[in-house]
C-alpha cells in the first residue's frame, strides 16, 4: 500500500533526521513494518518552518522505497529512495474546494504521523496533480493522462515489489 513520507523543515518535537531528499529516508524503527522495500510514497511538508514560523502544508514529490539499512543513529533506520521524483510545483494538501487530498485528514493529529498510509486512489491522485506520472499501470486515455498532467509507464506497486524481489534474486544468485 502506498505511503506518505513527512519530509519537514523542522519536526514539532525538535528531532533532526539524516534525510537526503529523493536519495534517503530516515526514520524511527516503529516505522519499521510500513517502510518496506518496493513501496510507493508520496513526500509530505509540515507547516512547521526551520528557525521558526509557518509555511504551507504541500505534497513535493514521489518515489519508491529501496534497501532499508541500520542508520548511525540508535533506534532509526535508512532507506534507500528509487525513483526520487519531485513534482513541478508543490501541491497543495487540499484541493481546490478545500477538501484534505488525502482521507482523514480532518481528524486532529492526523498529520503529525511521520509516515502513514495512503489509498491506492489518493495516491494516484496527488501524483497526478503533482504531474510526477501515475505509478499504477492503470489505463490513461480517459483519465488526467488527456490534460497533459501525467505520463504513463510506472509500475503498480505490486509490480515494483515483484521487480525488487527479482533484484535481489539475481544479485544473490
Amino acid at each position: 500500500m502506498p505511503l506518505v513520507l513527512a519530509m519537514n523543515d523542522a519536526t514539532e518535537s525538535g528531532i533532526e533526521y539524516a534525510d537526503e531528499p529523493y536519495v534517503a529516508y530516515e526514520y524511527p524503527k516503529r516505522y519499521r513494518k510500513l517502510i518496506r522495500p518496493g513501496e510507493p510514497f508520496v513526500y509530505y511538508r509540515s507547516r512547521a518552518r526551520a528557525g521558526g514560523g509557518r509555511q504551507p502544508q504541500v505534497y513535493l514529490g514521489t518515489g519508491i522505497i529501496g534497501d532499508i539499512e541500520p542508520s548511525t543513529t540508535p533506534d532509526r533506520l535508512v532507506c534507500q529512495i528509487l525513483d526520487g521524483e519531485e513534482f513541478i510545483v508543490p501541491l497543495p494538501f487540499k484541493d481546490e474546494d478545500g477538501n484534505y487530498l488525502e482521507p482523514g485528514g480532518s481528524r486532529r493529529g492526523f498529520f503529525q504521523q511521520g509516515v502513514r498510509f495512503i489509498p491506492e486512489n489518493a495516491f494516484q491522485r496527488i501524483v497526478a496533480l503533482g504531474g510526477g506520472g501515475p505509478m499504477d499501470g492503470s489505463d490513461y486515455a480517459s483519465g488526467p493522462e488527456a490534460s497533459g498532467l501525467v505520463r504513463p509507464g510506472f509500475a503498480t506497486a505490486a509490480d515494483a515489489q515483484e521487480t525488487e524481489r527479482q533484484s535481489r534474486l539475481a544479485v544473490a544468485g
